[in-house]
């Protein structure tokens, strides 16, 4: 049997030898659509966040009781930007003024955010594009009506990925 040597960045301590499964993160992309009623979709937006939070708050408790306080903290990020009252606001004007969809202006206000943190010079800050770029994908999950996806393993592998969610660190 060949064997292939891999390097990248560890997501655990240790040597890892075995099956590989190579993972990419699915990318939901929204296109702009007009819309009559922009209050109906702030109302799908509002709802989708709620569920949001709830879906991070369950993640949250799971990662507090799996990994401790400092997978956690990940998900306490992700509820900040689910509450982030200036990025929400961005989002109702958008729709209201634009009279899109709330896909398309969660969308855009999230890339608009994403982009001044990488533009800011702060490496830490420039990191936090993958935690708001898992919410946006999280949120547009929702009002598309998409389920989640699971990843169920039969058997232990070597995850390989150019991006693991916190979902996926988890595992």
């Amino acid at each position: 049997m060949p064997t292939k040597t891999l390097q990248g960045i560890g997501a655990s301590p240790g040597l890892a030898i075995g099956p590989i499964l190579c993972y990419e993160v699915p990318k939901l992309v929204v296109e702009r659509q007009k819309v009559e009623h922009p209050e109906q979709e702030i109302s799908r937006l509002q709802e989708a966040l709620h569920q949001a939070q709830q879906e991070v708050n369950a993640l949250s408790v799971q990662a507090m009781r799996d990994g401790g306080s400092g997978e956690a903290a990940i998900f306490e990020v992700h509820e900040m930007f689910l509450s982030d009252p200036d990025l929400l606001q961005q989002v109702r004007s958008t729709i209201e003024a634009q009279r899109c969809n709330a896909e398309y202006a969660w969308q855009e206000a999230i890339h608009s955010y994403a982009e001044t943190l990488r533009t800011l010079g702060d490496e830490y800050l420039a990191e936090r594009t993958q935690d708001i770029e898992d919410v946006q994908q999280r949120v547009l999950r929702i009002l598309q009506g998409a389920s989640a996806q699971a990843t169920h393993l039969e058997k232990p592998v070597v995850i390989v990925s150019a991006d693991l969610a916190p979902l996926i660190r988890l595992c």
